[in-house]
């Protein structure tokens, strides 16, 4: 298998890893522990990049969707899903040791909480670490969707940043803030080769929006999708029993991993209904070649017409 790309030299390949797998469900701890073992089976394999789920730690806020208004069984969930969230990065270093063992940047979804703030606060984050474990960043879901908005606040701009890794640039949006334009923009602006998508969304119009963005953007897409099944929740969930919650099916959250080229074609995936990791190994020479007749941020961006001001984001960020 080649060895090249984020943490494994300057070549032009790089083997990227999307993980599908499920949480502990409401167990930081233990699903800390799982994505550790993850990483090292990704790393085993030769992946430079490896890509978790949205909210993989400690379990996606499926439940929200039957939230009643001052409903007291949700109140107890939220509370537990608050007592499981993260501190980025001071919480996470078990994922540092992962990724520096595996040689490795990790990209991985959490639900974070911030010392000084009121421990209600709960953010929707995706953690970057590097392949020497360095704590490189994070991103922050924009906009919560829908449900989302009765438990995470509002990212902002000052999250809406690229990372680079031995030459290589990469960034992602989180589920549905891909459907954002501008940020997407925002993030084309950047130079990125590598957009990631974490989500939880597995319906078949997502991967609609997955071959639209790697066309529009030129960019290899890695999609890491949640899973989530209603008998994986801890015996004493505080919904069990509720008919509301019940009355959903078992699979919350189905999957529909993916890798795809620049030029909207599938290198692997989609996959439903298992855990796996799904591999690619991408030729960056690529993303330059698929621009010639299109690139967003290049000769059809129409500098000279339309620009875009991110508030919060450096001005001397890379255009």
């Amino acid at each position: 298998m080649p060895e090249g790309g984020i943490g494994r030299g300057m070549t032009r390949t790089l083997r990227v890893a999307a993980v599908q797998a499920e949480p502990v469900l409401l167990d930081a701890k233990a699903t800390l522990a799982k994505a550790a073992d993850l990483i090292r089976e990704a790393g085993a394999q030769g992946a430079g990049l490896i890509v978790f789920p949205e909210t993989f730690v400690p379990a996606y806020a499926q439940w929200a969707h039957s939230a009643r208004f001052e409903d007291a069984l949700h109140k107890r969930v939220f509370a537990r899903l608050a007592r499981n969230s993260v501190r980025v990065p001071e919480d996470l270093g078990v994922i540092a040791d992962a990724a520096r063992r595996a040689r490795a940047t990790v990209a991985i979804g959490v639900t974070e909480r911030v010392d000084g703030e009121s421990p209600a606060n709960l953010y929707n984050t995706l953690a970057y670490f590097g392949p020497d474990g360095s704590y490189l960043g994070k991103h922050r879901k924009l906009v919560a969707t829908h449900h989302e908005r009765t438990i995470y606040r509002a990212g902002g701009g000052d999250t809406l940043r690229a990372m680079e890794v031995d030459g290589v640039r990469f960034g992602g949006l989180l589920c549905w803030n891909n459907f954002m334009p501008l940020a997407r923009y925002a993030l084309y602006r950047q130079g990125i080769q590598v957009y990631l998508a974490p989500t939880a969304d597995d319906l078949p119009s997502w991967q609609t929006a997955m071959q639209f963005i790697a066309r529009e953007s030129r960019c290899f897409v890695v999609c890491a999708t949640l899973l989530q099944r209603k008998s994986r929740f801890p015996e004493d969930f505080e919904l069990r029993g509720d008919p509301a919650w019940e009355a959903e099916n078992e699979w919350n959250e189905r999957g529909g991993s993916c890798i795809l080229a620049p030029d909207g074609t599938y290198l692997a995936g989609p996959v439903y209904e298992e855990e796996t990791i799904l591999y690619a190994d991408l030729d960056l020479d690529q993303v330059v070649a698929e621009r010639l007749t299109f690139d967003p941020a290049g000769h059809y961006s129409a500098g000279d017409v339309l620009r875009l001001q991110v508030a919060g984001l450096d001005p001397a960020t890379r255009t």
